[in-house]
């Protein structure tokens, strides 16, 4: 059969890869409990943190029973 020999190989390849793929570790601990949704924050140049943009979360998070944000932090002197 045609068809078979390929799907046969595939299957084979796919279950040796599979067999050689290193375990992986659990990297959270449970200390902190995760939210559902989690907004990461880019102000605007020389706007004090959250900027603008924290209208825009209490939009999105308004409702919802599991939602944060974190402000990406960088230095941005440049003068507007």
């Amino acid at each position: 059969m045609r068809v078979a020999a390929p799907a046969i190989a595939l299957a084979v390849a796919q279950t040796s890869v599979a067999a050689s793929l290193p375990q992986l570790e659990a990297r959270q601990n449970n200390v902190t409990e995760c939210s559902q949704v989690h907004i990461f924050l880019g102000k605007g140049n020389n706007e004090p943190y959250p900027g603008r943009q924290g209208k825009l979360v209490n939009a999105v998070c308004d409702g919802l029973p599991s939602c944060d944000y974190e402000d990406i932090l960088f230095y941005n002197p440049v003068e507007a």
